[in-house]
C-alpha cells in the first residue's frame, strides 16, 4: 500500500505551480528592445486658406521588435493637434505658423520642429520668410524674429506679423525674385529665419524650402530663380557695407556650415520596455521547490 505523500511536497508543488505562473507572466509582457528612427521633415509646408490636405514624412525604422509601427501626428500654433502623418486641415487665416511634428513608437515619442505657411492660393507664385527661432533640436533661444527687409521688384506683401512675411510675386519667372535681409540689433545674437519659395504657373509647380542662420551686422541677399536660390552674404560692422565683395556668394546647398541648420532632421535612438536583468527571486523559488518536492517524493516511495 502506497504511502500518502507528505505535506512538505505538497506545499512545495503549489510554490512551483505558483512561481511558474509568475515567469508566464513575465514571459508576456510587452515587447522590448532598442530601436533606431531617421527622419527629415521639410522647414516649411505650404498649404491655402481654405484648408486641405497637409502630408507629413515617414521616418525609417530600424528594430528587431517585431509586428509594431510608429504613428505621426502634428501640433500646429494656433490650429492645435491632428492625428495622423496625412491630415485634414480646417479653413484658417494666411499666415505662417510654427509645428511640431510628432513621432510616437510604442511607448516613446519625439518630434520635430518645422512650419506651415498659408497662403491665400496655391495657385500663386509667393516668396515667405518665417521665423526659425526654437525649432532646432537643443534650441533654447526665445523671442520673435525681428528682420529688416526690402523686397525686390514685382514683390508686394500680402501678409505679416511678428517674425514672418509673405510676399507675391507677379513678375516673369525668368526675372529673379529677390530680398535683402538685415540683423537690426533687435535679436539677441545669431537668429535662424526659414525662406520658403512656391512657384506654381501653368503645369510648373516648384516649392523650395530652407534654413538660414543670419549674425550681427549682416546683410543677407536672397535671390531666386530657374528653380535655384542664391545667397549672398556681407559684414556692415563697417558701414557702409562693402557689396561689391561678400563674405559669401554662392547657392543655398553651398552655405557654410556656420549659416546651416538641423531644423527638420530627427536622428532618436531609444529603447522600448525594461533592460533584461538576471533571473528573479520567483525563478529561483520555480526551481528550488521543483528540487525539494522531487527529493521528497523520491524519498517517500522508497520507504
Amino acid at each position: 500500500m502506497r504511502r500518502p505523500i507528505p505535506l512538505l511536497a505538497i506545499t512545495f508543488v503549489v510554490l512551483l505551480i505558483v512561481a511558474t505562473a509568475g515567469c508566464i507572466e513575465v514571459k508576456e509582457k510587452p515587447p522590448k528592445g532598442p530601436f533606431a528612427i531617421d527622419m527629415e521633415s521639410e522647414e516649411m509646408f505650404f498649404v491655402d486658406d481654405s484648408g486641405g490636405l497637409l502630408v507629413g514624412p515617414h521616418g525609417h525604422v530600424e528594430t528587431d521588435i517585431a509586428h509594431v509601427h510608429e504613428e505621426y501626428a502634428w501640433d500646429i500654433e494656433e490650429l492645435g493637434e491632428f492625428p495622423g502623418a496625412e491630415v485634414e486641415l480646417p479653413a484658417h487665416d494666411v499666415g505662417v505658423r510654427k509645428a511640431s511634428y510628432n513621432i510616437h513608437f510604442i511607448d516613446q515619442e519625439n518630434h520635430t520642429g518645422t512650419s506651415v505657411a498659408t497662403v491665400p492660393d496655391l495657385s500663386g507664385i509667393y516668396f515667405i520668410i518665417g521665423d526659425g527661432i526654437g525649432l532646432e533640436e537643443g534650441d533654447n533661444g526665445t523671442g520673435t524674429l525681428d528682420l529688416e527687409l526690402r523686397m525686390g521688384q514685382n514683390l508686394t506683401e500680402i501678409a505679416s506679423d511678428d517674425g514672418w512675411t509673405i510676399m507675391e510675386y507677379t513678375g516673369r519667372l525668368s526675372d529673379a525674385m529677390t530680398v535683402r535681409l538685415a540683423h537690426n540689433g533687435s535679436n539677441d545674437g545669431t537668429v535662424t529665419y526659414l525662406v520658403g519659395i512656391h512657384v506654381k504657373s501653368g503645369d510648373l509647380l516648384e516649392e523650395d524650402v530652407g534654413s538660414i542662420r543670419i549674425n550681427p551686422d549682416e546683410w543677407h541677399f536672397l535671390s531666386y530663380i530657374d528653380g535655384e536660390l542664391n545667397v549672398k552674404i556681407y559684414n556692415d560692422s563697417i558701414l557702409p557695407p562693402n557689396f561689391n565683395d561678400p563674405i559669401f556668394n554662392g547657392t543655398y546647398e553651398d552655405l557654410p556650415k556656420e549659416y546651416t541648420t538641423h531644423i527638420g532632421v530627427l536622428e532618436w535612438e531609444g529603447h522600448v520596455g525594461e533592460v533584461e536583468e538576471t533571473p528573479g527571486f520567483g525563478a529561483l523559488i520555480s526551481v528550488l521547490a521543483l528540487t525539494v518536492a522531487l527529493v521528497v517524493v523520491i524519498g517517500t516511495r522508497r520507504r
